[in-house]
Order: C-alpha cells, then sequence, then structure tokens
C-alpha cells in the first residue's frame, strides 16, 4: 500500500500537520515544527501554509478533511439562527450590552 500524507494523530499539537509530514518524510517532529515555526514568524507564509495543509489534508484513520468540520459547524450554525421557517427561527446571538441595566 502507498504512503499518504496525513494529519498525524499521536504527534498533534495544533492540528496534527507538523506531526504528519515528519511521518511521511521519517523526519524528527521536532525539527518539522521549528521549521514551520520559522517560517512562520520571518515569512508568514507559513502560516497561511500550514492553514491550507490543515484544511486538505485527511486526518490520519478517518480520512476527514480539516474543510469538512468547518463546513459542518457553519451549517449547523446556519440551520440553527437562519432557518427557512420564520416560526422556527431561533434568536441570533446578542452582543453583550453593558448598559442593557440602564436603560430600563
Amino acid at each position: 500500500m502507498a504512503k499518504q500524507l496525513t494529519r498525524s494523530r499521536t504527534h498533534r499539537v495544533v492540528a496534527g500537520v507538523c506531526g504528519g509530514i515528519a511521518e511521511y518524510f521519517n523526519l524528527d517532529v521536532t525539527l518539522v515544527r521549528l521549521v514551520t515555526a520559522v517560517t512562520c514568524l520571518f515569512w508568514g507564509a507559513g502560516i497561511l501554509a500550514y492553514g491550507l495543509a490543515w484544511l486538505l489534508l485527511p486526518e490520519e484513520g478517518t480520512g476527514d478533511l480539516g474543510a469538512d468540520k468547518v463546513f459542518e459547524k457553519y451549517t449547523q450554525y446556519r440551520n440553527k439562527y437562519y432557518a427557512k421557517d420564520p416560526v422556527k427561527q431561533a434568536e441570533p446571538p446578542q452582543a453583550f450590552d453593558p448598559y442593557q441595566d440602564e436603560q430600563r
């Protein structure tokens, strides 16, 4: 069976991207994390690359993409607060108003 690049479940700190890259290329996970931290700090592109890898790489064992989870949470929020039937529509979360008691 061919090796597949996935997000690690065992070497996970944030999303398992660095652990998955280390396992795929047979590198030390600390070295991959250091390279990622340096690219994030000095060039900023590492943040974008890490985010894209989290969204596009499947999770080890389950095969779930990070984008699937984001889309699922968005769909749940949209269905809860913006339902098509106005009778069933819940109130969206209200912003904190420190002067609410004073206005009454």
